[in-house]
């Protein structure tokens, strides 16, 4: 038996995923498949052909890195052709190369290591912030000074997004099984299987303390009632949907990764769309204090967008692939970016970018804002990162 090994998935550089695209054979981000009767395919192939773009995005980081690689290589023969010169009347260098400038350590980030990738992150009720780790097929908890403790369960199978809950509990995804997942504070896990085949890609609970998920195998937004009750939401303008968050207008706002734009489904299912040509694929979003949506992008300029309830679009440039972003507890908006350069960014409503730089970080991906009023980032292959309050 061939095994295969796990790849950076075209849509997400820094997931490693083993899983491949039935059509294309391009490794696929176990966030973003989608269940067809070929196989699992990815977004692209999974859409109408009309709608496919002729190209396809190739993973930057590892171009950016091979590139810095060969950049310093040849800097290098520049310095020991240069020292070789007989024309030189310099004195002979006993290094061929210049040391590389090391950046000093934030005080205020600290670094937790963890045995596997954390996957997605929630601040919990206990004080404590909530994790996923799908290789590890556990849920995580952790607080600042005391480390990460795990909990695992049958039923936890590649667990993905999670979020907290109304109840003082959280719930999750289960990558495998499309089923949605539920853990309390102490421990205890349950599992909410899908009344038909279902590929769940996000989740979020709206003000009406209902559940909201997206679909990729129906093409549509479900929703589980406080009492337990579903309901499946079909549209034409739903797309292939992910990244399902509640707005400031008491409606649930969503990604529609076939028209690369913004969906809205009101609480009684009611579905409009608003489109965003050529400004690059939505990443994540999150509702700003200011009544309006914030948007982080990759592809295209990048960059962070602010779209209000109004539909008013105001682009913000800033890095190229920006990733996830949460309203912190200052007002402002923080928004990772992974990649050649990491680094954890600051924009105020009023557009400001204040980057955050430290050595130890290693493409952060998601963040939220803790109990602590810290904010809590995903780090790399093996640790999670926290940057205190100014």
């Amino acid at each position: 038996m061939v095994k295969l090994a796990a790849r950076p998935s075209q849509q997400h550089d820094h997931e490693l995923t083993k899983l491949r695209c039935a059509e294309c054979d391009a490794p696929i981000c176990p966030k973003c498949f989608v269940k067809t009767e070929a196989g699992l395919k990815c977004p692209l192939c999974a859409t109408p052909t009309w709608v496919r773009s002729a190209r396809r995005r190739r993973p930057w980081s590892v171009a950016a890195g091979v590139g810095a690689a060969l950049m310093l290589v040849l800097a290098t023969l520049v310095a020991v052709t240069r020292s070789g010169d007989s024309g030189s009347t310099a004195a002979p260098s006993t290094s061929t190369t210049a040391p590389l400038p090391t950046l000093p350590q934030n005080p205020r980030i600290s670094i937790v290591p963890t045995p596997g990738p954390a996957g997605d992150m929630t601040a919990g009720p206990d004080g404590a912030v909530w994790f996923t780790s799908t290789a590890t097929n556990a849920i995580g908890r952790v607080t600042f000074g005391a480390g990460a403790r795990y909990f695992t369960d049958p039923t936890i199978k590649s667990p993905t997004q999670i979020v907290s809950g109304p109840d003082g509990a959280m719930w999750f995804i289960n990558g495998i099984g499309g089923s949605i997942g539920r853990i309390t504070t102490a421990g205890d896990v349950s599992n909410f299987g899908m009344p038909m085949d279902a590929a769940v890609t996000s989740i979020a609970f709206g003000p009406d303390g209902a559940l909201w998920l997206t679909d990729t195998i129906s093409n549509a937004i479900g929703r589980i009632g406080p009492d337990g009750t579903f309901k499946l939401y079909r549209d034409d303008r739903i797309g292939v949907a992910r990244g399902i968050t509640a707005g400031p207008d008491g409606a649930m706002w969503f990604v529609n990764t076939v028209t690369r734009g913004l969906g809205r489904i009101s609480p009684n299912g009611a579905v409009t769309q608003l489109e965003l040509p050529g400004l690059g694929l939505v990443q994540w979003m999150a509702a700003g204090p200011d009544r309006a949506m914030w948007v982080t992008l990759d592809g295209g300029d990048g960059g962070v967008m602010r779209v209000g309830v109004d539909g008013a679009v105001t682009k913000y440039p800033a890095v190229k692939t920006a990733q996830g972003i949460t309203a912190g507890p200052d007002g402002a908006l923080w928004f990772t970016s992974p990649g050649f350069r990491s680094m954890i960014s600051r924009i105020t409503t009023a557009g400001e970018i204040l980057p955050v730089v430290d050595p130890r970080l290693d493409a952060p991906w998601r963040l939220t804002t803790g109990p602590d009023g810290a904010l809590w980032f995903t780090n790399g292959p093996s640790s999670i990162g926290r940057l205190a309050p100014a």
